[in-house]
């Protein structure tokens, strides 16, 4: 009798041991799934997927649009998935703990996206983007003059221009191909003519400090 408990309790034992293992393989596998990414909606997921950092771009992209369709509205926190939807991303490139993807132009140039991670929607959403123009340098901006100057002569200069509307200015951002940022503001009665003009090397810029060496523009620099 007491060979029989002492069995019963032993095969306890080894069922308890090995529904305990399978248990702890699932935390830890839970676990470093975590630690090696963030958790992320099914959409986001099959597009990550598309990663890949090694090809180059003119090898993985097929598809180019026109600034206008692209551009036309303003792409800062737009999904990953709403820009894959509209304009299918074939050129993924990770960087850290960020992603890019490029667009080709049909004018000519190169739009890159930079996508940050949001953990409310479990996706990733640009936070910075930059349409690369190979015409459009710091000189140009140097020529606008305050107070005659208007937002049309800026779209002269930067075709990409788009007039967002803050609670406390009206601006645009603008970058060059010899690396500058630049941040004019406006004002008058239509709040188009414009009231400053801001310019500084765009080495802190986001998508600056990620685009990987192979896929910087030709003149980046010079």
């Amino acid at each position: 009798m007491l060979k029989k408990k002492n069995l019963i309790i032993c095969i306890s034992i080894i069922i308890a041991g090995i529904f305990g293992t399978i248990v702890i393989l699932k935390i830890t596998h839970w676990s470093a799934k975590k630690l090696e990414g963030k958790d992320i909606n099914k959409e986001s997921s099959k597009i990550i997927n598309k990663v890949n950092n090694k090809k180059k771009f003119n090898d993985l992209i097929t598809d180019k649009y026109t600034r206008t369709e692209i551009t036309h509205n303003n792409l800062y926190f737009r999904k990953l998935e709403d820009m894959d939807k509209d304009f299918p991303i074939e050129c993924l490139r990770k960087v850290g703990d960020k992603y890019y993807s490029m667009h080709l132009l049909k004018e000519g140039g190169i739009l890159y996206c930079l996508y940050v991670y949001d953990e409310k929607i479990k996706t990733y959403k640009i936070g910075d983007y930059w349409s690369y123009n190979a015409e459009i340098y710091k000189e140009q901006f140097d020529k606008l003059v305050t107070g005659e100057s208007n937002f049309e002569d800026v779209c002269r200069i930067d075709k990409d221009s788009i007039k967002l509307t803050t609670a406390m200015d009206n601006l645009s951002f603008h970058r060059t191909v010899d690396g500058y940022n630049v941040c004019i503001k406006y004002g008058g009665d239509k709040l188009d003519v414009v009231s400053k003009v801001e310019i500084g090397k765009c080495t802190n810029s986001m998508i600056y400090s990620y685009i990987i060496p192979m896929d910087m523009p030709p003149k980046f620099g010079k």
